[in-house]
């Protein structure tokens, strides 16, 4: 297979992406959720915010709105603080 022009090759039938968080963005039921492991379209999958959701990749679940509980938890896995928290930025204290 050859890369785009930006290096990118996507994966190849059979074989998983790499990931470097612990969860994946997984659209679903209305809602942008995020699970643990990868779900093909159609399948139902548990998200981090405990609902199970039937996945769907179509254009434009992408942007369907992110389900805050699967955000909390995904910010927390990745370690990073949730945007408009203190300290999330520099300055940004009161």
């Amino acid at each position: 297979m050859t890369p785009s022009p930006n290096g990118f090759s996507p994966p190849q039938r059979g074989r998983s992406m790499y990931s470097p968080l612990p969860f994946r963005w997984t659209p679903g039921d209305g809602q942008r959720h995020a699970t643990h492991h990868p779900v093909e379209a159609g399948s139902s999958a548990e998200t981090l915010c405990g609902a199970r959701v039937t996945a769907s990749f179509d254009e434009m679940s992408w942007f369907w709105s992110t389900c805050p509980r699967c955000n909390e938890a995904a910010h927390a896995l990745a370690g990073v603080p949730m945007p408009g928290s203190i300290g999330a930025h520099p300055g940004s204290a009161p």
